[in-house]
């Protein structure tokens, strides 16, 4: 498997990077088998409520949507510029959350 390009993030690598959050679920190791598989990528996960509720996913799932991340400055920034994405961020989603 392979990591972001000079390209950023294609819609390809995200495609891989779901299938195996999929098959993995919110298992405790998550992050360290993505880590292990895309090595040049950089990976974080918290829960959709942590999200800014105007920022579209990059990808939706059962059980969790996926947000690119923009670690060329000091601060990780959440994007939607897959071009300047160098990893992502699995936001799994709330059971029975009505709000």
């Amino acid at each position: 498997m392979s990591g972001a390009t000079s390209e950023g993030l294609n819609a390809a690598l995200l495609g891989e990077v779901c299938g195996m959050v999929s098959a993995l679920g919110e298992s405790a190791d998550v992050l360290a088998q993505l880590r292990a598989a895309f090595p040049a990528l950089r990976f974080s996960q918290c829960s959709e409520d942590d999200i800014p509720p105007r920022l579209p996913p990059s990808l939706s799932a059962p059980g969790f949507d996926l947000y690119l991340m923009d670690t060329r400055e000091h601060c990780i920034v959440l994007t939607t510029d897959a071009a300047v994405a160098s990893g992502v961020v699995i936001a799994w989603k709330v059971e029975g959350d009505d709000a």
